[in-house]
């Protein structure tokens, strides 16, 4: 999870919404 929020900016998607991953 790590590596993709370096490369999204949006951090607060990712964790919000786990599934985009």
């Amino acid at each position: 999870m790590n590596k993709f929020s370096y490369i999204k900016p949006r951090t607060q998607i990712c964790r919000h919404q786990p599934s985009l991953l």
